[in-house]
Order: structure tokens, then sequence, then C-alpha cells
């Protein structure tokens, strides 16, 4: 059995016959005739770093594009190998982008390198792949011309993050069980053609086998970006007595990366999501710790920056790859198609007969942006797909549960912002989508800068403070008011309250973000509360519930607080921008609400 590091990666001994016999065609069968460098011997002085043109700008490429055409494919090999073998063609368009292992040499070992990287999975090239760049090194190679590199664009924010997303791709280990395979595989929602998510357990019975798909969003503030991988399975289902199954599943991991200034960041830890519990991870010494939560573990990397996931059958809880999660010969492992294809392409897994003769079978998955138009997010006030706000609607239809020692649960499985840990305190539900910075502050202790505000986070909407006057005293004693606020707003699942924080995100010594209290502040003057409060800004979901709802309150030790509003109600408000002052007769608050940078 491969090992943990080795059972992703096929080396070359593994790769498909096909390509052992185009190389043994070409080295056995044609003599060499040109090869596009020559090396020089002798007396020589070679100079390592040699300036060949200094005013002309170098080329971009991409490496193993020999091509240059924009696609890394078994014909760049096979170009690679006429040019070596036979001189056809005589020249090439741009060498660096054959030159696999930038040595400044082109060899047949560039071939294989290139066949290795499409037929094994190994990523042999050395960089520029993935994206256009120039030649990081100087030899005497050149590139003359690369069309493909020249035609594009600046790529586009949304293009950037998708980078972002497939660059920390998790290979990821799919345990299954026989008895149920393919419902074990990760599939599409609407991989039966529609997105009615009461129809997915009967559809999964003749669905065959799904093309991998995995669902992914990024957040960032200005010190890190937040990622989240969504795995969907059309059944949580068991072969068990005494258990419970249910229609529809998703499941998946938070990746936080620190940006250190460098393109890509550093990844700094994981959380994964187990049903209703979420596991911490960090992959080796990184600037967090553990928190409020402790940590479950080492996260290991494939390549340098994609984590190593682990899914168990059945319940799809996800953990990081070791100890007990680890595969047990009846698995799937899935890649991420751009890194290891070199393109965006869903494959399909074999199922593991003995016809096919291989018992981990892999497959290459496609990312798929919760926020694009019409996908999973603009879904999320759908009848069709949701039965409440944050969770999927699903019956007990199509056999799921027997009725008698099986129980089928009902519109149980939910999306990333409704996903939650039942004991993590003042995290409330979907926080690890619409506020993770909130949560990654309390599970760990950050040693770097670490900001709280978002540049980008569509999941959510802004609410902000800015302004408080009391324009009447209401305390009993005749001291001066001290205001504090209970500020309620809505979860992941629309819930406004949360474990033992029915009080609210803000009051006066229980709130789930902030615990607040103005002392004998002065009448009828306005308090600026960024500078009064801890914190005067939060973060809420966008959904169909009230965006918040606010009291004002003045705090008295043992005698009962007194409303600093008439009439003595709560005040909702629906809207979701704009900037607004209430008078609430004996004060006046003014609050500002954005969508978060990024919402629609």
């Amino acid at each position: 059995m491969d090992t943990p590091e080795t059972a992703p990666l096929k080396e070359l001994a593994m790769r498909p016959i096909a390509v052992t016999l185009v190389l043994v065609v070409f080295t056995l069968l044609s003599p060499p005739v040109a090869y596009a460098v020559k090396i020089p011997v002798g007396d020589i002085a070679i100079d390592p770093n040699p300036v060949l043109d200094p005013g002309r700008e170098p080329l971009q490429f991409r490496r193993g594009d020999v091509r240059a055409d924009g696609n890394i494919a078994l014909s760049d090999a096979i170009t690679l190998l006429r040019h070596l073998f036979f001189g056809d063609p005589a020249t090439l368009p741009c060498a660096d982008a054959a030159d696999t292992d930038d040595d400044g040499i082109l060899t047949i070992g560039d071939a294989v390198a290139i066949l290795s990287h499409l037929y094994s999975g190994s990523k042999q090239i050395r960089g520029p792949v993935m994206a256009c760049g120039a030649d990081p090194t100087n030899d005497f190679l050149g590139c003359d011309s690369f069309p493909a590199c020249i035609a594009d664009p600046a790529p586009s924010d949304a293009e950037k993050r998708l980078d972002m997303a497939y660059h920390y791709a998790p290979v990821h280990h799919q345990d299954a069980s026989d008895s149920g395979y393919r419902y074990d595989m990760l599939a599409r929602i609407d991989f039966n053609g529609n997105w009615d998510m009461a129809s997915k357990w009967e559809a999964a019975a003749t669905m065959g086998v799904p093309a991998a798909h995995v669902y992914y969003s990024v957040v960032s503030t200005a010190t890190h970006w937040y990622l989240v991988y969504a795995f969907y399975h059309p059944r949580d289902w068991t072969n068990e007595s005494f258990d419970q199954e249910h229609e529809n599943d998703m499941e998946g991991l938070l990746l936080v990366v620190f940006r250190d200034g460098s393109r890509y960041g550093k990844l700094e830890a994981a959380v994964t999501v187990a049903h209703l519990d979420f596991y911490s991870y960090t992959p080796g010494p990184t600037h967090l710790s553990a928190g409020a939560e402790d940590l479950d573990g080492n996260l290991g990397l494939i390549d340098g920056s994609h984590p190593l996931t682990y899914q168990e059958a059945k319940g799809h809880g996800v953990y990081a790859y070791g100890g007990s999660h680890t595969e047990d010969g009846d698995g799937i492992w899935y890649y991420p198609s751009l890194p290891y294809l070199g393109h965006e392409e869903a494959t399909r897994p074999a199922l593991p007969t003995p016809q096919s003769g291989d018992t981990n079978p892999k497959a290459h998955y496609k990312l798929l942006d919760i926020f694009e138009a019409g996908g999973l997010w603009d879904r999320r006030e759908n009848a069709e797909t949701f039965h409440s706000f944050g969770s999927f609607r699903g019956d007990d239809g199509g056999e799921c549960g027997d009725g008698v020692t099986v129980t089928c649960s009902e519109n149980s499985p939910h999306p990333p912002w409704g996903w939650d840990d039942v004991n993590d305190g003042p995290v409330f539900a979907g926080e690890l989508a619409f506020d993770p910075a909130h949560l990654v502050g309390r599970y760990f202790h950050v040693t770097t800068a670490f900001a709280r505000d978002y540049e980008r986070n569509p999941y959510a909407v802004e609410i902000v403070l800015e302004e408080l006057t009391v324009l009447s005293n209401q305390d009993p004693s005749g001291d001066r008011s001290d205001p504090y606020f209970n500020l309620y707003f809505g979860d992941g699942v629309g819930e406004e309250t949360h474990g033992g924080y029915g009080d609210g995100i803000v009051d006066g010594d229980s709130g789930a973000q902030v615990s607040w209290v103005l002392w004998d502040p002065p009448m009828s003057t306005r308090i600026n509360l960024a500078t009064a409060m801890p914190r005067n800004r939060f973060y809420t979901i966008k959904s169909t519930v009230p965006t918040f709802r606010i009291r004002v309150m003045d705090w008295d030790n043992g005698s009962g607080d007194e409303w600093l509003m008439s009439p003595a109600q709560p005040y909702a408000e629906e809207r979701t921008s704009g900037s607004f002052t209430y008078e609430f007769g004996r004060s006046r608050l003014k609050v500002r609400l954005t969508d978060a940078p990024g919402g629609r």
C-alpha cells in the first residue's frame, strides 16, 4: 500500500504504456540530428549569467507549452522529441518553454517531464507554468515568440481569486464503501440537470459516475485570505442499523492564508467540518497556535501548497489526512485539475471493480465559484433549493431510511454559510464563511498583524455603530445614565441567538463579540462610538431576516436596567445599505450599513 506521501503521486514507473512507447520509438529507432543548444567545450570561458540582449524585454511564456499555443498537451512532448531527434521543426518558437527543468539545455528529460506532468500528476515542470511569466534565470536559450502570452490580457479579479483557489486546492482522499460507492463520489449539485434538492436521493440511484466538482469562495482582509472549499454528495447514507441518513450532504474546510507580500502568501491553518464539529490544523510551525480551541493535528501539504485532506465514507466528515484518517484501499484520490492537468477539467473516477484493476482510482476536479451568477449563493432564498435560510431542502422519499432501524432526517444539510460547531461558544453558525476573521481570532492565537475588517466579503453586510447621543436621563438613582446596546443579527441559519449568548453580539456584560458599557457620559452630547467602544464594526450575513435588531439601555447594578428608547421596544432594520439616524426619544443613534466589499 502506498504511504500517505506517495499515494497521491505516481512516479514515472506508473506512467501509461502509451507514454513509454513514445519514448522507446524516439530513443531507439531515431538517431539524434540536432539540438537547440550546442554545449561549449574546451577552454572557452562561459558566463554563468549571460545577458544576451540587454535592451530587449524578455518575453513571457508558460513552461511545458512547447508549441506556444496556450495548452500543455501530448503534442508538446512530441514536438520537442521531433525537434531533438529529427530537427523538425528546426527551431522552436520559445526554447525556454521547452526547458522544463530550467537548466539551459534541451534534452529528452524535458519531454519526459511534460509526459509525467500530463499522465502521472507529477509537478516536475518549473515555473512559470500555471500563468505566463518571464524566465527567472539567464541562459543561452531564448524565447522568440509566444503568442498565447502576448495575447493574454491582465487577469481579472475573479481570475486572480480562481488562481488562488487552485493554488491551495486540496489533494483530497474520499473514502468509499463498496455497498454504495457512487454515493461517496464528489459531484456538482445540479448533476441531474436541476437544483431541485428533493430529487437528489432518487437521481443518485441512476446517476452513473459523476464528474468531479468542488465549490469554493475567497474572502479577504488586509492581512489574510480565507478560502472555503465545499464537497457535495447527493446522499448522506448508512448501511448500519440504528443510524440516520438524509438527502444531500455538503461538508468541507476553511484555509487561512497570511498575506506576506508574495503572490500567494503563506498557508497558516485549516479548519475542517465534520458534521457538528470543527477541527483545527496547522502545516507545522506557523503564526497561528491554539487559542480558545485546541489544535487537532498537523496539516500535510503536497507539492508545497496543496493540503492533504480526507473525507469519510457515508457521513462525509472532513479531516486532515493522517492518523486514523488515511486510505484503506477502497477510496478515491481527487486532484485539482488546473495544477495537475494544466487546464480546468472535471474527470470521472473509475469504479473499483476487478475489471478496472485499480482499487484506488483517481480523478481531477473542477472548481465552481459559490458566487457565480445563478449559482449556489444566488439561489440562497430559492424554495426549490433551500427549505429555510442556510438549510438545504431534502425529503424522506426514494427509500431514504427504512422506517424501522434507520431514520431519514429531512432538510438537514447546510451550505458553508450554515456550517456550525455546536460547542465553540460565541462563534455563530456560518461564521466560517461569512465572518471567518472572527472565527480565526477566537480559535487561534495569532502572532502576526490581524485585520478584522474585510476588503472583500460577498456573504456579509457591514454594520457600523457610528454615534450615540443620550437625550433623557433614565437613571433612578439620580446619576447619569450609563448606556449600552443589545445588538442582534441573524447567523447563517437565520437564528438571532446562539448557545448561551441570548443577549446578542453586543451586550453590557455578556456579548458574543463585545461587552461594553459607557459610564456616566454627558447628556445631549454626541459620542463617537469608534473611539468609545472596543469595536463598533460588525458583520452579519445577508439574509431574509432583519439585518439587525437593537435596543439602547441604561445599565443599573441590581435595580433593573431602564430603556433609553421610547417606546420601550427593540428597533428592527431591514435595509442593507445607507446611513441612518434613529430617533429613539430618549436617545439618538447613528448607524451606517453597507454591503461588505464584493457583495451583491
